[in-house]
């Protein structure tokens, strides 16, 4: 199979990011000597070298590809944990969406945030190692491309970052008051052995098929001829695992990637022909 890549993707500096095509090969890492932490796919060259707004420019055998992805993946699992239809609780509406809080002209940024935060306290123990952890990702660690690209204008403080952080963290502990004991609780690495294995079942039964998949976590990237397939899947798995109907499965669109081309001098090709 062969991987390629419309261009060479670049750092927040503007320098091409060095990666090695040719590095198709994932292994699971599980956590805390036990296996049902962690468990997450990880090795291929298009997890984390290659930035999430360029991946739509993959090709695979020289085909276009798309990217499939769980719409708010966390959240839902918790919600299913609990044995909750989350559509029947909370309704279709996206589980970052906090009421009397989102504003139209910082949606996206404050949606990145509220992700960041829910992230980063899944994974903590406590209330202040979150702080200490998502002041890291998000405010100290400049070389971090995605998060540089979703959070270009931060406040200038700290200090500032916490007033918005308390407000988005009373708004999610309010309008997810079923799932709210989760939040600093640690459980983020248990939900990782969840997606894995939901991840597990796709890539086994598309490898099976001779199909080519690309895992990213919770998002998979396959040739466009077979998106239907692959959605069927991801739901499929979903359903199996976590015993639940299955959150909405969103596509990547090509047109959101026109300004990532425009970064570029000229696309660059970089199939290789070499078996995975």
């Amino acid at each position: 199979m062969g991987i390629g890549l419309e261009v060479i993707p670049t750092n927040h500096k503007g320098e091409p990011i060095k990666f090695d095509i040719n590095n198709k090969r994932v292994w699971r890492i599980f956590n805390n000597g036990t296996w049902d932490n962690g468990g997450r796919y990880w090795g291929g060259c298009w997890q984390s070298k290659i930035p999430s707004d360029t991946r739509p420019l993959l090709t695979i055998k020289r085909e276009p590809v798309v990217e499939l992805d769980f719409e708010a993946f966390h959240p839902r699992l918790l919600y299913a944990l609990e044995g909750l239809d989350y559509v029947k609780q909370i309704g279709n509406t996206d589980p970052y969406e906090i009421d009397g809080l989102t504003n139209k002209s910082d949606k996206k940024k404050e949606r990145n945030l509220l992700k960041a935060l829910v992230f980063v306290g899944l994974n903590a123990t406590s209330k202040g190692n979150a702080m200490k952890g998502i002041r890291k990702v998000i405010h100290e660690d400049k070389q971090r491309v995605a998060y540089r690209r979703k959070f270009p204008e931060l406040p200038a403080t700290w200090k500032e970052l916490q007033i918005i952080l308390d407000a988005l963290e009373t708004g999610i502990m309010d309008t997810h008051r079923l799932i709210k004991a989760y939040l600093y609780s640690g459980i983020g690495i248990k939900l990782q052995y969840l997606e894995s294995q939901i991840a597990s079942h796709v890539i086994d039964t598309m490898t099976a098929k001779g199909v080519p998949v690309l895992c990213i976590h919770d998002s998979f990237i396959c040739q466009v001829k077979y998106q239907d397939g692959l959605q069927a899947l991801m739901q499929e798995g979903f359903e199996l695992v976590m015993c639940q109907p299955a959150p909405v499965i969103k596509a990547s669109d090509f047109n959101t990637v026109i300004p990532v081309l425009e970064r570029y001098t000229a696309p660059v090709m970089l199939n290789t022909q070499h078996p995975v």
